[in-house]
């Protein structure tokens, strides 16, 4: 009938902070299975209790020496359940698994070949609003990549595969005729500026991604110490020590 029947409100964790309606449903905060008796959620591997927004028990996933939250084996979703979820009640796998989902996704929007195989298979199976979404982002994404990557080629083959057959064909423009020769003209000069602003762009990313890691790398021990000592990670003093601090 298009009525809501139930609605339900949390916070960042997962305890239900008001509810109406009176509809038989356990499935209910990220499409966790609640159970009311115990307020409990199920994930599938383990119990969650969101009043103290962590789970009853260890992981399977051991965690990284690089990542001390990870350590601690009952923490829910990094201690950040705005930015994740946790589908199969393991830190490793929900995680890891969006973080690498990302990583590949990155990977081929940003390499051609495998970016233009992508779209071709979009194009061929793809259906609904979302077929013509993820064309257009993967073009005007692509575009921007290359033009970062390699300004001069991304040029070239612009003009040879859009700008030239548009003025001639479309436009029934001449190659030898004036109007050719002065909208190649202002071609040219357009492409330089963008050009030169493309691989100062370039540069800039560069630069800021290294200085970032190398900030991040002399700024690490101090953060993680910060945060362990407001009780944000879960680790005594010798954890800590053992793994941001120890000689490497």
């Amino acid at each position: 009938t298009g009525n809501i029947a139930a609605t339900y409100y949390y916070d960042a964790f997962g305890n239900i902070l008001e509810q109406t309606g009176a509809v038989n449903n356990s499935i209910t905060y990220a499409g966790y299975q609640y159970d009311e008796e115990t307020g409990l959620y199920y994930l599938n591997a383990r119990m969650y209790d969101p009043k103290i927004a962590r789970f009853l028990q260890e992981d399977t996933y051991r965690g990284d020496i690089n990542d001390p939250l990870s350590l601690n084996y009952y923490v829910y979703c990094a201690n950040n359940p705005l930015v994740y979820y946790d589908p199969t009640g393991h830190f490793g796998e929900g995680i890891a698994n969006w973080w690498n989902n990302t990583k590949e996704g990155w990977r081929t929007l940003t390499n051609k070949e495998e970016r233009e195989e992508s779209m071709r298979l979009i194009a061929q199976y793809g259906k609904g609003k979302g077929k013509n979404s993820a064309l257009l982002f993967g073009s005007v994404f692509g575009t921007g990549s290359d033009l970062l990557q390699d300004p001069e080629e991304t040029f070239s083959t612009y003009n040879r595969e859009v700008a030239k057959p548009f003025i001639t064909n479309t436009l029934g423009i001449k190659e030898n005729s004036t109007e050719y020769k002065a909208l190649k003209y202002i071609g040219t000069r357009t492409e330089t500026g963008i050009g030169v602003a493309a691989n100062l762009g370039k540069g800039l990313v560069q630069g800021s991604y290294f200085l970032g890691e190398s900030i991040g790398t002399c700024l690490r021990p101090y953060v993680i110490e910060g945060g362990r000592s407001l009780g944000l990670f879960g680790l005594d003093d010798d954890a800590v020590y053992n793994v941001v601090f120890r000689p490497r």
